[in-house]
């Protein structure tokens, strides 16, 4: 069953946290590298600059990161989904767990796990649909 274009968007949204997570890592990593660097004094003044912009651009990552996982945790809890719905969405959009990480967590088939995340998604879309419309009449 394809989802609706309505969902899609709201998963597309949603996967802004995954992939802002996935970001974050990665200059994370390039920030311990540096700071490492830094300890061994095997880094100069152009080093230094690098380090000072390369923290800016961590700062700024993990404040929209942040932004986004607490945008989806609302919206996720504003849905009235079952609570299994809730988890996985939670695991896959906030925590940024892999589907392999879900159904281990979960103990179901990862069939079963993607239905349930396409239905959760569909009644968000429909919420997202619903405000729209009663904006629109006022």
């Amino acid at each position: 069953m394809a989802m609706s274009k309505t969902a899609e968007a709201v998963k597309r949204e949603m996967m802004t946290a995954v992939t802002l997570r996935r970001e974050l890592e990665a200059l994370e990593q390039e920030w311990r590298d540096l700071l490492e660097a830094l300890e061994n004094s095997v880094i100069d003044d152009e080093g230094l600059a690098l380090a000072e912009s390369v923290n800016r651009e961590r700062m700024a990552l993990r404040r929209a990161f942040t932004r986004q996982q607490l945008k989806n945790w609302a919206r996720v809890r504003a849905g009235r989904l079952t609570p299994l719905q809730n988890r996985i969405l939670g695991q896959r959009y906030v925590q940024g767990c892999t589907w392999g990480d879900i159904v281990a967590r979960q103990k179901k088939a990862k069939q079963y796990l993607l239905r349930e995340h396409n239905k959760a998604l569909e009644k968000l879309a429909e919420q997202v649909f619903q405000n729209a419309k009663k904006s629109l009449e006022k």
